[in-house]
This record gives C-alpha cells, sequence and structure tokens, in this order.
C-alpha cells in the first residue's frame, strides 16, 4: 500500500456510494452468525459486522467507524471519515483503509495491507501480509505482529500537520517483526523508530531509531 491509490479509492467512494439504492442515510448491521453475499456500503451511516459473521463482499462507508467483531471473513474495510476497530481471528482478504480515523486490530486476526492518512493504526497479534502505511499517524505494532512488506510514511503533497508537536511515532515491540524496511517517503516529517523487543528484517530510511 505504497501509493497514493488509497486515498483516490476510497474518496471514490463518497461519489459511487450515493447512487447505490436504499443506504445512504443509515447504518449497516450484519448479526452474530449472519452470512451475506454483498457489500456492504452506506455514506452517512456506521458499518456493524457481529461475531462470527460471513461477508463475501467489501464493507464500505463514508462518514461512519466500522466495527467488526471476532472469528469475522470479509472481503476488505474502507472508510474515509470514521475509525475501524476489529476484535480477534478476523480474516479480511483485502485491504482495511481509512482516510480521517484510527485503525485497532486485535490478536489472531490477518489483512493484506493496512493504512491510513490521518489516524493512528494499533495491531496488535496482527498478521499483514503486505505494508503498513500512513501519511500522518503513529503507528504500534505489538504482541508478536507480522509485516510481511514495509512500513511506510507516505509522502504527502500537501500536510496539513506541519507543525506537529512530537515526530511521528513508530513503536515495535516485543515479539513484533516488519519483514521488510521501514521507509519515510516525506522529507518533511520527523519520525522516531522505538524497537522495544521488536525486529526490522530490512533497513531504517529516513527515520531515527531512537530506542533499541
Amino acid at each position: 500500500m505504497k501509493r497514493p491509490v488509497i486515498l483516490l479509492a476510497i474518496l471514490a467512494l463518497a461519489l459511487a456510494l450515493p447512487a447505490a439504492a436504499g443506504n445512504v442515510n443509515k447504518s449497516v448491521r450484519v448479526d452474530a452468525g449472519e452470512s451475506v453475499d454483498k457489500d456492504l456500503s452506506t455514506v452517512n451511516g456506521q458499518v456493524r459486522i457481529g461475531d462470527g459473521a460471513i461477508v463475501r463482499g467489501d464493507a464500505e462507508t463514508v462518514n461512519g467507524g466500522i466495527e467488526v467483531g471476532n472469528d469475522v471473513q470479509v472481503d476488505s474495510l474502507s472508510t474515509v471519515n470514521g475509525g475501524i476497530n476489529i476484535g480477534e481471528n478476523t480474516k479480511v482478504e483485502g485491504d482495511v483503509e481509512t482516510v480521517n480515523g484510527p485503525i485497532s486490530i486485535e490478536r489472531g486476526s490477518s489483512a493484506r495491507a493496512v493504512g491510513t492518512v490521518n489516524g493512528s493504526l494499533s495491531l496488535s497479534g496482527v498478521d499483514v501480509r503486505a505494508d503498513v502505511s500512513t501519511y500522518n499517524g503513529d503507528i504500534t505494532l505489538s504482541d508478536g505482529t507480522t509485516v510481511g512488506g514495509d512500513v511506510r510514511i507516505l509522502e504527502a503533497h500537501r500536510r496539513s500537520n506541519n507543525h506537529r508537536d512530537r515526530p511521528l511515532r513508530i513503536t515495535i515491540e516485543e515479539g513484533s517483526v516488519v519483514e521488510g524496511d521501514v521507509i519515510v517517503e516525506d522529507d518533511d516529517l520527523e519520525v522516531e523508530v522505538y524497537l522495544r523487543g521488536g525486529s526490522i528484517g530490512g533497513e531504517v530510511r529516513g527515520a531515527k531509531v531512537v530506542e533499541k
């Protein structure tokens, strides 16, 4: 997820979803244990997926958060203005993405890639097969999280928060591994890497390692 496509793709929801019937100003819910064979989409509303549910489609909203329980299967998750919280042992086949909002994923869950524009990422015991990325959010990897690709701080053409009160932080805690590199693409952003028992298989580029 090292491209600005994350922003373009999610913002495209704001144009595409109003044309969809029914769920413009409503929350969308899948009950525990339910199985659905369609995309879940809304504009102004939350998306909630209960424990053990199977969603053979994408879950998307523009103005709202996404709450996913334990032992869920879903194709992908994305929102523009809202956070995404994912419980334990949930499998996301594709990407988990937000523009303005944090992402939190719990132990035993997995995704192809995870990324935000403005929002923190907290991954606890998670398997990410590709990249973890953000433009302007702290990243915490804990409880044996594995990132199969890179951790990337992407370059913003117009950064709204040029005067941060502290550097952006990447924390890699005990047992967590970044198999690729830690890469800061934005020369104007100060980034600190805290290695608290975690490891990086590749290089650290554009960031300062302040704790080993």
